[in-house]
């Protein structure tokens, strides 16, 4: 049923009763069938008219205090003494799991299941007889049912398509999962024979501010706090101190999934709910306001990293670590030089003492191409990074890199850089005291500390292959660096300084 009306006599229908001499409401027949001790009444769907069943619910256990209610909802009925038991998606296998450890997994086993069923049904398809797991599948399917969330019904759909698709097909289309996953079992109720349908309906029992949370909240590309969800997603329409309640119950209505001490969106939902941020037109506005907020978070942190609080920033950046590349690269691609610059600065840091990234160097080249649009500091410090981390090949031109020295003096651009600090884990006193005295042979160089020494080394490898001598010198102090970001995240982070 649909509507409200009538809940109680279709559940005295159900129940069903040949006393042709009952009489009273249908609430009271029905109490007086559940009567004579304990017993279990199962209502199911019942998000479509919840405040109807919770009422109907509420005076049935008022008056048959030995009855046990299963009820299914994609939310609570918020009814006196309710427990909630919330089921998931269906358990996903590691990444990069054997044909062993794979079959494990829940969703694999639905989805081998349902695919052998389609091979028994049409034993001349492409996937052999009851669809073995194997090394040369195993891979494509733990990607399949790992980018379909574990939903049982993404799984029974995909796993239909083998009718027609290799399991490489398959998983080559999922990027496109709402058209690839538009027909199911046409027996089933209309909004549980596709994927996009299964999800709109959850959809359309949102509220008007529970969607707008919601589809604001597809632009984030993976966990975060709730001080990023109410910086990025509220605005006049949807005031802050509203999302925290309307995350609840997004929470309670499966739409969004606790994770940690943060949020997150399946990866299908999220898909959903971006499709809806575009067609609201608000899209751009809040992106914009993605890349400020990381913006000005990661420009709050940077000092923080040199400090004694640099174990809590760590964290931070650790757990916010794809939402900062994220807005890093819609500052690139928006070209907005300021918030790149107030980005990747403080990003580096982490870099180099945590979690290095292999596309580090690419980034500093993309921010670089942003040119006279950096801030002059920001500009230098890069075209620095750039020179040392030698990523733009040997530089020998002794012009080109006395003024880089002179302008990252001038700008004070090393002072916030990894290789100006001290490095605490590299080398002794001797160590230090030989590179400021090289320093000193080099004019601007003093103010510069290390960062100078380096540039200067690089001069000087126009002659007598020094510049191989002063990578050789360098490379054993990465090293260190590298092996101590290996043991802090090993430990859980670095040692207080």
């Amino acid at each position: 049923m649909n509507t409200a009306d009538g809940l109680p006599e279709a559940v005295l229908g159900t129940l069903g009763t040949a006393d042709g001499r009952a009489s009273g409401t249908p609430l009271d027949r029905v109490v007086n069938l559940l009567a004579g001790g304990e017993g279990v009444l199962v209502l199911d769907n019942c998000e479509q008219i919840s405040e109807p069943v919770a009422e109907f619910a509420r005076h049935l256990l008022e008056r048959q205090p030995y009855l046990t209610i299963l009820a299914t909802s994609r939310g609570p009925l918020e009814v006196m003494g309710e427990a909630l038991c919330r089921l998931g998606p269906l358990e996903l296998p590691p990444e990069h799991a054997d044909p062993d450890r794979a079959a494990g997994s829940a969703a694999v086993r639905l989805f081998l299941d349902r695919a052998a069923a389609v091979s028994s049904q049409a034993p001349q398809l492409r996937i052999r007889p009851g669809f073995a797991l194997d090394a040369p599948t195993v891979a494509l399917v733990v990607d399949i049912v790992r980018r379909l969330d574990g939903l049982p019904l993404a799984l029974e759909l995909a796993a239909a398509r083998l009718r027609t698709m290799s399991v490489d097909q398959l998983a080559r289309r999922l990027d496109d999962r709402f058209r690839l996953l538009s027909t199911g079992n046409r027996a089933a109720e209309p909004r549980q024979q596709t994927l996009h349908a299964v999800i709109e309906w959850s959809w359309d029992l949102l509220t008007d501010q529970e969607r707008m949370l919601a589809r604001r909240m597809s632009i984030f590309p993976a966990r975060t706090g709730i001080a990023a969800i109410e910086a990025v997603c509220a605005d006049e329409l949807l005031p802050t101190g509203e999302v925290i309640y309307l995350l609840d119950s997004l929470v309670d209505k499966s739409i969004v999934e606790r994770a940690g001490d943060g949020h997150r969106m399946l990866e299908t939902i999220r898909t959903h709910a971006d499709g809806k941020l575009r067609l609201a037109g608000e899209r751009e506005a809040v992106l914009e306001r993605l890349t400020r907020h990381f913006a000005d978070l990661a420009e709050e942190h940077e000092p923080l990293l040199r400090s004694d609080k640099q174990v809590e920033s760590l964290r931070l950046f650790e757990a916010e670590y794809d939402n900062v590349l994220f807005a890093l690269q819609t500052a690139i691609d928006g070209g907005d030089a300021e918030a790149a610059a107030r980005i990747l600065g403080p990003l580096y840091w982490y870099w180099v003492m945590l979690r290095y990234d292999g596309r580090a160097d690419a980034y500093v080249t993309r921010v670089l191409e942003l040119g006279d649009a950096l801030p002059a500091d920001a500009r230098a410090a890069f075209t620095a990074i750039h020179l040392v981390a030698g990523a733009g090949g040997p530089v020998t031109d002794p012009v080109r890199l006395q003024a880089l020295v002179d302008v990252c003096a001038r700008t004070g651009a090393p002072a916030a850089l990894p290789d100006a600090a001290d490095d605490s884990g590299g080398g002794g006193s001797d160590e230090r005291a030989g590179r400021a005295g090289r320093s000193r042979d080099r004019p601007g160089a003093e103010r510069i500390g290390p960062l100078g020494d380096r540039l200067h080394l690089r001069d000087r490898g126009r002659v007598g292959g020094a510049y191989e001598a002063a990578t050789s010198a360098a490379r054993p102090r990465w090293q260190r660096r590298c092996a101590r970001s290996r043991r802090w995240a090993t430990d859980g982070g670095p040692p207080r300084r």
